[in-house]
């Protein structure tokens, strides 16, 4: 067991921390939770934990072993890097040391003189090593975040470019109003679901929280009540690469699949929705549905506007409420996503 941090995106950092410790626990990773900061959740877990999270996770940037924590005054700084063991049998190596000034915090701490200052304590104790700034073996990196210190070494850089659905390249369909794929991958990872799991999404669409699914080896299973949706979300299914999944034409409303994971965006459009309905009244059919269809021990993990609330309907069937999240897509824009355990 060892401790790290992920360095997390700024979009949404409290749903960054709670993906990563969902794909630690739907993948049985060992996770115990050591400090969270705005942007940076300290843990310990093991080794394969670096690859899960890297692999999956949509708002993390960086993956780090961290060496210390510590407050951010200077001379606590580099006490605690002189007491560093730099253990490495290699030869002559490059490294550099990076700081991040997270959200303007300890401005009192000039970042160029204290990663001069590092480097030269970190040189001193391996005289093996080189500074190299162009392409490092090794980055050491620091974050400061309100009035704490956070220093280890880099392990992984998560290439987000990655998550445009998972090729670097758009689907062959992609329809206006369609969930970005960051946000597609995250409220999958959020449904603690690993390898092989079966996920549902009931208001497939076009398909793209279902090739998330894909792309992180679940099976996908997509329901829609348009048969021209079903064909278009097949496309972009098989776009993927990946065969393990089913998309048909169906009723969310009446569902007879037993699943791992319900991960969905509901249609929205102001006053009704395809099935005729306002969508509260759509999505209070919807719910009992969705439980009835989940294993127990499972995750829902939906999307909504946030003009409405569906806790209390959730709670009334039988569902707990994890955690929810207000997402901001743009100026006129919010998504609510919540997170329900099936007991």
């Amino acid at each position: 067991m060892k401790n790290f941090f992920c360095f997390l995106s700024g979009e949404n950092p409290e749903l960054a921390a709670l993906e990563v410790e969902s794909i630690l626990k739907g993948e049985n990773k060992p996770y115990r939770e050591l400090l969270s900061l705005p942007q940076c959740l300290v843990f310990e877990s093991n080794e394969q934990s670096v690859a899960s999270i890297s692999n999956r996770a949509a708002f993390t940037k960086i993956i780090s072993e961290l060496y210390f924590a510590c407050t951010s005054e200077e001379k606590k700084i580099l006490e605690a890097t002189k007491k560093l063991e730099i253990n490495s049998n290699k030869g002559e190596l490059g490294f550099k040391v990076e700081i991040i000034r997270v959200r303007g915090s300890s401005k009192h701490v000039s970042t160029q003189l204290l990663t001069k200052e590092i480097g030269a304590i970190i040189k001193s104790k391996k005289s093996t090593f080189k500074v190299n700034l162009e392409r490092p073996e090794i980055t050491y990196l620091g974050l400061l975040i309100q009035n704490k210190f956070i220093f280890g070494k880099k392990l992984e850089e998560v290439d987000r470019t990655k998550l445009l659905f998972g090729r670097g390249v758009s689907l062959p369909i992609v329809r206006s109003g369609m969930m970005n794929a960051a946000l597609a991958r995250a409220m999958v990872n959020l449904a603690h679901v690993k390898k092989g799991d079966v996920v549902l999404d009931p208001f497939c669409g076009p398909g793209g929280i279902l090739v998330e699914a894909l792309n992180i080896n679940c099976k996908a299973i997509g329901i829609d009540l348009n048969p021209q949706i079903v064909e278009l979300a097949k496309i972009n299914l098989l776009f993927t690469g990946k065969t393990d999944f089913e998309v048909k034409v169906g009723d969310a409303c009446s569902l007879n699949e037993k699943v791992d994971a319900i991960v969905t965006d509901p249609p929205y459009s102001i006053s009704t929705s395809s099935y005729g309905r306002s969508l509260i009244e759509l999505l209070k059919k919807f719910i009992p549905s969705a439980f009835k269809s989940l294993k127990k021990g499972k995750y829902m993990c939906i999307s909504y506007p946030n003009r409405i609330n569906i806790h209390k309907y959730a709670e009334e069937i039988g569902f707990k409420l994890v955690a929810s999240f207000n997402v901001y897509l743009h100026r006129h824009l919010i998504r609510k996503v919540d997170l329900y355990f099936k007991p």
